[in-house]
């Protein structure tokens, strides 16, 4: 008996599973959210934080932080304490916040984040934190959204000097002069034009020839 396409199909068969088992490990990595239930001291404001991978982050890269609020019915959440978009730091930028209003008592707040920064090392850095108020004047309760630390990592060599990783400012624009150019156009264009009107003479179309006398 030939045992050789039975063992063929196992084969394939234990590829398709590894192949499976290594896709679903992936997906859950990408996917892989920490949730932070936290509640104001008068217990009015309740706060699910939930945050991504705390690690693998290099320069460029986006963190999103959704934070689902809840509260009493007919409350306002006070926007002056919320990031806004824009520079938080030197190297940590907001770049999109959204604020969702799901019900009377439910609101859900999105956050989106982009780190870039020159390091040599590996190293923690930390998003700030900062406050979620109920009402304006007075604020009726608030709760601190805690920071949130994370592991980020260098995409340069180490032997490179601080100054060839340090961000510069933007430079202004040179202008130059456009007279010497100008001139050197007008003598090419005189010898330019010379060239052909010694080109027509040779060939006889400027040339004046004597009237025939009968």
């Amino acid at each position: 008996m030939n045992n050789k396409p039975i063992a063929t199909a196992w084969i394939i068969l234990l590829q398709m599973i590894l192949v499976v088992l290594f896709t679903s490990m992936n997906t859950s990595h990408a996917e892989q959210v920490t949730t932070t239930v936290l509640q104001s001291k008068s217990k009015k404001i309740q706060i699910a934080l939930h945050t991504p991978r705390y690690f693998g982050y290099t320069a460029g890269d986006t963190i999103q932080h959704m934070i689902d609020i809840s509260m009493p019915s007919g409350s306002d959440i006070n926007t002056h304490h919320i990031p806004a978009k824009g520079a938080i730091s030197d190297w940590l930028d907001v770049i999109d916040v959204q604020l969702h209003k799901q019900s009377s008592t439910q609101s859900t707040l999105r956050i989106q984040y982009q780190v870039a920064k020159s390091v040599k090392t590996t190293e923690l850095l930390e998003i700030p934190a900062f406050k979620i108020s109920l009402g304006q004047q007075p604020e009726v309760d608030s709760i601190t959204v805690p920071a949130w630390t994370f592991s980020y990592s260098t995409i340069v060599p180490s032997r490179m000097s601080d100054a060839e990783i340090t961000p510069q400012p933007a430079q202004q624009p040179v202008l130059l002069t456009t007279q010497p150019m100008f001139g050197k156009m007008l003598i090419y264009l005189f010898a330019t034009a010379t060239c052909l009107g010694y080109l027509l003479w040779r060939r006889g179309y400027w040339r004046f020839q004597a009237k025939k006398t009968l």
